[in-house]
């Protein structure tokens, strides 16, 4: 009768490579892959246009327009952190928002 083999656990940092992986993640993390563009040349900017929905509540929004007046399909990003705050460099750091 055969032995049953007995049960090895997973220690993933005692895999080949874990350290550079782990480097790699860290370095993401410290300095992620975000860049922001302004919008291309002819089209309109609206800052912060109020948004009011059926029970009263009042959104803020940045509406980007082209400049004809033709209809266009709509890209929504919707999250419930700050619509700008976006990750900026201050010196070798990048920062945050809190939430």
């Amino acid at each position: 009768m055969a032995q049953p083999s007995v049960q090895r656990f997973d220690r993933p940092w005692r895999r080949p490579g874990s350290f550079r992986y782990a480097l790699a993640r860290l370095r993401g993390i410290a300095s992620p892959p975000v860049t922001v563009t302004e919008p291309p040349a002819g089209f309109r900017t609206q800052r912060n246009a109020e948004i009011i929905t059926r029970d009263g509540t009042i959104l803020r929004a940045n509406v980007f327009r082209t400049s004809d007046e033709k209809p266009h399909p709509v890209i929504l990003c919707a999250h419930p952190y700050g619509k700008d705050n976006l990750p900026f460099r201050r010196g070798k750091w990048w920062t945050y928002s809190i939430q």
